[in-house]
Parts: C-alpha cells; sequence; structure tokens
C-alpha cells in the first residue's frame, strides 16, 4: 500500500519555488483503486469534496499559500467525491492514465491539486490529506473591514464589475465548516444578503480571476458595503 501525506508534499515543494507563480507538482505512482483520507486538526472531516480530473496541471502557490479557494459550483457531479463520517472517500476505479486529485472544505480551504500517475490495479492506495494548515491559512487573514450589511459590488482591479461572480461565506473561526451563505452577484456585480452580527470570512470566484477571501463584521457600527476586488489570474 503506498501512503503519502498531500498536505507534506505541497510544503516540500514549496522550498524554492516560492517566485514561481504555477508549480507542476510530480504525479505519484498510484494503483488504480484510490482511497482518501480527510482530517483537520487530528479529527476525521465528513463532507469534504474530493475533485478529480483526466489531467495533470500545475497549482498555483501563492493561492496554495492563502488556503486555495477552490470553486466547486461549476464542477461536474460526476468529478466530484464526498467523504463519509470517517473522513474517508473511495474514488471510482481509475483506468491507466494522469490524473489530478485535490481536496476542499465547502470551497474556502483545499489542498492543490496532486497529481496521479496510474499504472497498475494492485493494492489500494491510500492518501491521507490533512487540511489543517489550509484553514488556519484562511483563518488567519486579517479583518479589515465592518459592515452594517452583507452588500456591495464585485470589481477587477479596473473598477469594472464581475456580473455573476459566485459567493460563499462561512463564519470565521468554524474552521470553514459552518456554511451562512452560497449565491452569486448579480448582472451589474451587485451582491446583498441578511446575515446576523458577528464574524464571516466570504470568498469571491470569478473565471479567470484568482479567488478574493474577504474576512469581514456585521456590526450595527459599521460602514456601507464591503470593497471586494479580484485580481488577474494566470494560473489554471
Amino acid at each position: 500500500m503506498i501512503r503519502t501525506t498531500i498536505s507534506a508534499i505541497t510544503s516540500m515543494l514549496f522550498v524554492g519555488v516560492l517566485h514561481a507563480e504555477c508549480v507542476l507538482m510530480p504525479p505519484l505512482e498510484s494503483s488504480g483503486h484510490v482511497r482518501v483520507q480527510v482530517v483537520l486538526a487530528g479529527n476525521p472531516v465528513k463532507g469534504a469534496k474530493v475533485i478529480i480530473r483526466a489531467s495533470h496541471e500545475c497549482t498555483c502557490v501563492t493561492d496554495m499559500l492563502r488556503g486555495n479557494p477552490l470553486e466547486t459550483t461549476t464542477i461536474p457531479r460526476s468529478a466530484l467525491q464526498i467523504t463519509d463520517k470517517n473522513g474517508i472517500a473511495n474514488l471510482p476505479e481509475f483506468a491507466p492514465g494522469d490524473y489530478d486529485v485535490a481536496v476542499t472544505l465547502n470551497g474556502v480551504a483545499s489542498t492543490g491539486f496532486i497529481g496521479l500517475h496510474v499504472s497498475h490495479n494492485g493494492d489500494v492506495t491510500t492518501l491521507p490529506v490533512d487540511l489543517t494548515q489550509q484553514v488556519r491559512r484562511v483563518e488567519n487573514v486579517r479583518l479589515r473591514n465592518r459592515v452594517e450589511a452583507f452588500r456591495g459590488i464585485v470589481k477587477d482591479i479596473s473598477g469594472a464589475p464581475l456580473a455573476g461572480a459566485s459567493i460563499i461565506v462561512v463564519k470565521r473561526e468554524s474552521q470553514a465548516k459552518d456554511v451562512v451563505l452560497i449565491g452569486k452577484a448579480d448582472a451589474e456585480g451587485h451582491f446583498a444578503d441578511q446575515l446576523a452580527e458577528g464574524s464571516y470570512i466570504a470568498v469571491f470566484f470569478f473565471r479567470g480571476f484568482r479567488p478574493g477571501i474577504v474576512p469581514f463584521e456585521v456590526t450595527k457600527a459599521g460602514s456601507g458595503e464591503l470593497p471586494v476586488s479580484l485580481g488577474v489570474g494566470s494560473c489554471p
């Protein structure tokens, strides 16, 4: 049985490559039978999404250092598997070839894609995945915004609105588990929703742009709108 830790491999690959924006991780030799086992702070994670794609592409180092949010709403259901109460997802049998696998907790905190080179159908290949570092990176983004309500406009860095941007909001310090909102900006990039007073983390996605991680607090003493600006991303 081959056992390896995705987060450990990712950490090793950061050494000497932090100047690079996109890093191609060497694939792992794997059987066609793959089991993913996900933990967070030493506990199994139920409901984590395992993303599978039939390719091996590079991963953005800069995004991974921020917790690597991944939009899952556009991914086909056939390319997703969900972990059970023991944090385990048994993936469909792979034919020989190259694949990428990543794990995400509600799209907010995720591993980078790790490559698998499937060349045989021997014993089960188990991939232990620890999301602790990724969740910590997202939770540690500094809270700069205090607003009266969750509303604003998603824009690019030039100020142009990003129509239909995807949005997910989780409670801060919930380890990215407590989702309170999943939605989209309108045709003018506007978003608005009613949230109770408290601290949250919003993640904004738009195709071709880097995800925006925006911690904020809803309070009666807050300002009017939440500023959101996404930068163009050159990584896949």
